[in-house]
């Protein structure tokens, strides 16, 4: 990780040099150890959240429970100092690392995780789609699709365990549409860790290398650093450092259209530190409001930082899947959907056409609620139209 250079250099008095070395040095001692995780909550329950937002417009109380409970997590155990690991991100491909997303405590409705070889994925189709009114009003439709699946387009979306090795996604990736396969690639293709390491950089530039920071005390157990800065430059620094990424997350990209909304005023962020390594930053969300649209109480966001992982498992029940099963699966839906359809006109090409139809809702859904969860979704569902696109090609060649 980068050193915050910046904010070191633009300190003054001897309170803020101080608070600036805290820091860089909790960032650094973070980096030295060789696991790390972070966790993303709203550090307020369904009543604080509701209060906080009921005025907002489209707001509903359904809404406020489902933010209260939900936890996006990440982790990475690479067995070395995380800081070499972001100093050289192409040749740190392959380590143990993963990503989950849960809601009300539960199991994770996604849930992603990679020993460095094989990539191991839970995908509840059906939870998530609690998580939206469009989903809610369809359950029993959806389900009545995920039975019809054939294997293992099923097991994938129904939340079952499926497994598959990386390099085999990699190269059949590169086969399919060179020069988008490589390191990482797959039916749940995450952030690269050269990503992860932009995702950071565009973070650390925004909210800590044009900070005033100054020290705010001990609570709780951890010595604080309140780190104040323009809300407008900030969000403007952001957007452009995630720009890049836009393409593996729309929500990355849309920022740059929500920069013109935030208001012209400071805003704070409260950085904790134990043992002198970095440990959770908490940024009010409330803050991003206009003077004269004040929201009816706090919105911290909270993101937990620890030098440490679970110990990686291997699901025991998971179905391993090679790309070809999962071609050959996109084809026998095309098959089966023909046969129904009937030979007609309409029928022709109807795999790749309901599959484009799929895709576009997802990407209108993933544009009105951007999440990685979403945004994992969306990918996958590419995937699946390139290969169902291949299958209708092979079998047109065959025809003719």
């Amino acid at each position: 990780m980068a050193l915050i250079s910046t904010a070191s250099a633009a300190c003054g008095p001897f309170e803020k040099v101080s608070a600036g070395t805290k820091v860089q040095r909790g960032f650094e001692k973070l980096g030295e150890r060789k696991a790390l995780t972070a966790e993303f909550r709203i550090s307020a329950n369904e009543q604080q959240i509701w209060s906080a937002l009921k005025g907002s417009k489209g707001f509903q109380r359904d809404y406020a429970k489902i933010m209260a409970g939900l936890r996006l997590s990440m982790w990475t155990a690479p067995d070395k100092p995380v800081e070499e690991v972001f100093k050289n991100p192409e040749a740190n491909v392959h380590i143990p690392n993963g990503f989950a997303f849960a809601v009300e405590g539960g199991q994770p409705v996604v849930d992603i995780r990679s020993d460095g070889k094989k990539m191991y994925q839970r995908m509840d189709f059906q939870r998530l789609a609690k998580l939206t009114p469009q989903g809610s009003a369809n359950l029993a439709r959806q389900k009545g699709e995920l039975d019809k699946l054939p294997s293992p387009l099923k097991e994938m979306m129904s939340g079952q365990w499926v497994a598959y090795d990386v390099k085999d996604f990699e190269e059949f990736a590169k086969k399919k549409q060179p020069g988008l396969g490589g390191p990482g690639a797959g039916p749940a293709a995450q952030l690269t860790v050269e990503d992860q390491k932009k995702v950071m950089d565009a973070f650390e530039e925004a909210f800590l290398d044009n900070a005033d920071l100054k020290d705010a005390g001990s609570k709780g157990g951890a010595d604080h650093v309140t780190a104040t800065v323009p809300a407008k430059k900030a969000m403007t620094a952001l957007a452009k450092g995630l720009e890049p990424l836009a393409d593996k997350n729309p929500s990355f990209g849309s920022l740059k259209d929500s920069v013109k909304d935030v208001p012209e005023k400071d805003i704070a962020l409260d950085i904790a530190l134990k043992d002198g390594a970095v440990s959770e930053l908490t940024l009010n969300l409330a803050q991003f409001a206009d003077d004269d649209k004040k929201v009816g109480g706090e919105l911290p966001l909270t993101i937990e930082l620890k030098g440490e992982a679970t110990a990686f498992q291997a699901p025991s029940d998971a179905k391993m899947v090679k790309p070809k099963d999962l071609e050959r699966a996109v084809s026998q839906l095309q098959s089966a959907e023909q046969r129904d359809a009937g030979e007609g006109e309409d029928s022709a090409g109807g795999s790749s056409a309901e599959i484009e139809q799929q895709l576009e809702k997802m990407r209108k859904l993933e544009r009105e609620n951007p999440s990685p969860e979403m945004t994992k979704l969306r990918r996958q569902m590419e995937d699946l139209l390139e290969m169902a696109r291949s299958a209708e090609a092979r079998q047109h060649t065959r025809q003719v």
